[in-house]
């Protein structure tokens, strides 16, 4: 299934960085997420509820409520906290039942079920990159 390009602000999707938890304590770099409105602000109440970057929580709200240039510091870097991206196409899929190994970075492997999944995947369009 594709789906056409968002007719209103809330089938609008926005990238949005947080620090990336995957990188070591002495490394900075941010993370992008990509989001609907209802979902950025569940990871906006989120983030709030925990006490983790209020800021962040805050120029969330205040981008939906109408400030286009709130931003927010992620990586030590001061950037927008949402911009629109442009769908291209989306896709879902279900499966079954099914079982595989996954290898990490350290080449450990976790044994994954699941009963089964559906999962969504879209393709998006920002700054030149998909």
């Amino acid at each position: 299934m594709t789906k056409t390009i968002p007719q209103n602000d809330r089938d609008m999707f926005y990238e949005f960085y947080l620090d990336d938890p995957a990188t070591p304590s002495f490394c900075s770099f941010s993370k992008l997420y990509i989001g609907q409105e209802a979902d950025l602000l569940k990871v906006a109440d989120r983030l709030e509820a925990s006490n983790c970057y209020p800021q962040t929580a805050n120029a969330v709200r205040d981008y939906f409520s109408g400030n286009l240039s709130a931003s927010h510091n992620i990586a030590y870097q001061t950037i927008p906290v949402l911009q629109p991206v442009n769908l291209i196409s989306s896709s879902h899929i279900s499966v079954g039942k099914r079982e595989w190994n996954h290898i990490n970075t350290w080449e450990c492997v976790y044994k994954i079920s699941v009963e089964g999944l559906e999962a969504e995947q879209i393709v998006v369009l920002y700054k030149e990159k998909y």
